[in-house]
């Protein structure tokens, strides 16, 4: 067969669904809000709009993330911590080749541990990621100057007092 030149050529077709990927910040930082009963049946609420709707056209996958990144379905925002960064390079990782629909990412923003999410996101390239604050939108102040008194009048080289009320 070698000395013809003959080449046998195979084709397989392999059909997959994109990967619907939903990301939870699973710390309890998510229940220190005014909202925080309604967190648990919002998410839950979502998903089970989600998958109702498009489950012909998706694959889903839940990831939680707190401690460590854990594929589960369990949220009970017990986790004393929250690596957003790790939950997206844990994405980046196991998901490399596949083709990802879409990321849904649910968190209040509070992380301690690791990098800013931001950077790691940027990593999974043309995948759209849809983001849902959760807890109070006002912004807090953490310090405020509440007053300066000072005097009117103030001579060259002469020292002269300033009261600053910081709260």
């Amino acid at each position: 067969l070698l000395l013809f030149g003959l080449i046998l050529e195979r084709k397989v077709t392999k059909n997959e669904k994109p990967v619907f990927i939903t990301v939870i910040d699973n710390s309890s930082s998510m229940l220190n809000y005014k909202d925080s009963d309604a967190v648990l049946s919002t998410i839950n609420d979502f998903q089970e709009k989600i998958k109702q709707q498009f489950s012909d056209k998706f694959d889903f996958e839940t990831l939680l993330i707190g401690d460590k990144v854990v594929s589960s379905d369990k949220i009970d925002f017990k986790d004393a911590s929250s690596d957003l960064d790790e939950g997206f390079d844990f994405i980046y990782n196991s998901f490399y080749n596949k083709n990802i629909g879409a990321i849904t990412f649910f968190s209040d923003g509070n992380f301690n541990k690791g990098m800013s999410p931001v950077y790691s996101a940027k990593k999974i390239n043309f995948t759209p990621i849809y983001t849902v604050g959760i807890g109070d939108t006002v912004v807090k102040k953490d310090q405020l100057i509440r007053n300066v008194s000072y005097n009117t009048i103030a001579f060259y080289n002469n020292e002269f007092p300033i009261e600053i009320d910081v709260e």
